[in-house]
């Protein structure tokens, strides 16, 4: 039941770390938006860029405002999955069966 517990934890943890993944690069993608358009000499294609980080921003705030649901939905299914799991496998009423051998 620990092993299960444990292996069910780490995928809720590795779940979160490529969520919080996709955010960093959520950021460093418009960061490099924001630099292209300070370097940018015409003003068509500084728009083109700024036009396209507005794009990517709106998309990281949706991105953002979900993450906390998303968070929560994984420590949820993980824990349903160990209490179904532990639920499963458990013994509810122990009884020890003596076996009693007689030789003649």
């Amino acid at each position: 039941m620990e092993t299960n517990k444990h292996r069910v934890e780490n995928w809720a943890q590795i779940r979160c770390e490529q969520l919080n993944e996709q955010k960093n690069e959520m950021v460093r993608q418009i960061e490099e938006l924001n630099s292209q358009a300070s370097f940018a000499i015409d003003s068509l294609r500084k728009s083109d860029i700024q036009k396209e980080i507005r794009e990517k921003k709106k998309k990281q705030d949706k991105f953002l405002n979900g993450l906390q649901g998303q968070f929560d939905a994984i420590a949820k299914d993980a824990a349903n999955e160990i209490t179904t799991f532990n639920q499963k496998y458990e013994i509810r009423n122990p009884s020890l069966f003596i076996n009693v051998v007689l030789k003649f």
